[in-house]
């Protein structure tokens, strides 16, 4: 009787070991920072038949025990993690996973493992040992000497106005990288115009903001360049007229003040017809005795320079109306409108109402409109290829508001920048104020 035999082959398998490799730390520049970064490669959780789940915990260094971060900002890409805005200090990062075997009564069992790093910061920038030259009768030229102790460098001096005109280099840099590539689109919640940036001074601080200044109505829009001189411009006529009708001033104040504005700035010397030139100016009924400036305006409070305006309120105007040094229709960014910039939205769109303006603003998606199109199909009518200025969907026109604040003063600058062709940056108009 011949006897078979039987056989099975097992085997007997063991996930990847679960290891933690470093791939980049990123210290903090500045003192009290909170942009340092760790990345790292998480090898083990690859075998999906033996992984349930996996846990990854940031811990920080406290009082001589680590602690638990609570939503910590952790960014993953496959097996890759980035654990961002950290602080100066020590922490420790580990990873749990949960095994489990391929039986019925599947025990369950974990696996873990951790690895310390460190986040460093630089201390404090102080400037010591001081000493000061004056101009005197030897000496033509002051001159300062002193020492730069902590921080990182190579350093930057700034100096008075130097300051305000390293935030605006700064910022330039920031805008031009901005649109290098070519955005369609840029909103109101762009990092650009959200993340504000400080410096500090050895006696204070300066904090600087970027944000969109195209989203006003300027007022040299009521003209436009021609053969050297300044022409009416009749859709930057129609938008003005339009927005202040809706502040309800009088039709023929408005008029008045639009042609006034206009022989303000041409460089004729014939009145329009509710306009006045430089024999009015100079004559005996003005005070003070000046002459039209014949070029455009700089500063919106030029317009209480025309007796006109006398028959407006300057909060009413003031809000929404800009004075940027460039003529032509304003451009206009629907990207960065909001719900109170209605009454500008329709005072740029010939044939929208107000409630058309609320809808339009009220729809705009959070990645914005990308071009004419879009808002022609979701709103077939309003019109938009006659408007009354330039419908833009990036911005080409940045405020840079900084500000100096120490114990004993307050110094803040104003500066518009224009972006030609969405590649360079330049200053076409720079304001200071000092408390």
């Amino acid at each position: 009787n011949n006897c078979g035999s039987l056989y099975n082959i097992i085997t007997i398998k063991q996930p990847a070991e679960l290891l933690i490799s470093e791939i980049s730390t990123k210290n903090n520049l500045c003192f009290e920072d909170s942009s340092g970064e760790y990345e790292l490669y998480v090898s083990g959780l690859t075998n999906t038949d033996a992984l349930t789940n996996y846990n990854l915990n940031l811990y920080k260094f406290i009082n001589g025990n680590y602690k638990l971060l609570d939503s910590p900002t952790i960014l993953q890409n496959e097996n890759n993690f980035t654990a961002t805005q950290l602080t100066n200090g020590d922490y420790r990062i580990d990873v749990q996973r949960k095994q489990y075997r391929n039986f019925i009564d599947g025990n369950e069992i974990e696996c873990s493992t951790f690895k310390d790093f460190s986040i460093v910061s630089p201390s404090r920038i102080i400037i010591t040992e001081t000493l000061v030259n004056n101009i005197s009768c030897e000496r033509e030229k002051g001159d300062f000497k002193f020492k730069i102790g902590g921080g990182i460098g190579p350093y930057s001096l700034l100096i008075g106005d130097e300051l305000f005109k390293n935030i605006e280099s700064i910022s330039i840099q920031r805008i031009e990288e901005k649109n290098r590539f070519g955005s369609q689109a840029l909103t109101k919640d762009d990092p650009l115009f959200k993340d504000a940036f400080y410096f500090e001074l050895p006696n204070g601080q300066l904090y600087a903001q970027i944000s969109d200044a195209s989203n006003c109505l300027n007022i040299n829009s009521v003209v436009s360049l021609s053969n050297k001189n300044y022409v009416q411009n009749p859709k930057g006529m129609a938008a003005l007229k339009k927005y202040l009708m809706y502040k309800k001033f009088d039709e023929r104040d408005i008029d008045s003040l639009i042609d006034q504005m206009i022989d303000w700035i041409d460089i004729d010397n014939q009145p329009r017809q509710g306009g006045l030139e430089d024999y009015f100016y100079t004559g005996p009924l003005h005070t003070p005795q000046q002459y039209t400036s014949k070029r455009l305006f700089y500063d919106l409070s030029e317009l209480k320079n025309l007796p006109a305006f006398r028959n407006f309120n300057w909060n009413d105007v003031s809000n929404y109306l800009c004075s940027i040094p460039l003529s032509g229709n304003s451009k206009v960014n629907i990207n960065t409108l909001n719900m109170e910039d209605s009454e500008l939205l329709s005072s740029l769109l010939p044939n929208a109402t107000l409630k058309d303006a609320e809808a339009i603003i009220a729809s705009i998606p959070q990645e914005g409109f990308v071009d004419i199109s879009q808002l022609m199909l979701e709103f077939p009518g309003v019109d938009f290829t006659n408007s009354n200025a330039t419908i833009f969907f990036t911005s080409n026109l940045f405020s840079i508001k900084s500000e100096i604040i120490s114990e004993d003063m307050k110094i803040s600058s104003e500066s518009i920048l224009y972006l030609e062709n969405n590649r360079n940056g330049y200053i076409v108009s720079r304001t200071y104020n000092g408390l």
